[in-house]
């Protein structure tokens, strides 16, 4: 799949950045043997988790996601809201 991927990519002048791609697996078959993937000759990186639209994916034999990243952030901002507003009293 990947191999079409790199062939409509060269007809479209497109470039694909392997360094910004990841692969994870999800699924019964996850702990198996993975084989290394190449995109348009790049190596594409195995990941155990990705981050996916602000969400953390993480591979396993179902999908799973992790929000404790995004929570930790929202919390911090918050944390930041309440000193500068105890600041200005």
């Amino acid at each position: 799949m990947l191999d079409k991927c790199s062939e409509v990519a060269k007809v479209l002048s497109l470039e694909f950045n392997a360094e910004k791609s990841h692969c994870i697996t999800i699924g019964k078959k996850n702990a198996g043997d993975i084989t290394s993937m190449n995109l348009c000759g790049n190596l594409v990186e195995w990941c155990e988790s990705i981050k996916y639209l602000g969400v953390n994916i993480q591979r396993g034999t179902s999908i799973k996601f992790d929000i404790n990243p995004t929570k930790s952030t929202f919390y911090a901002a918050c944390n930041m809201s309440t000193v500068e507003l105890a600041r200005n009293f």
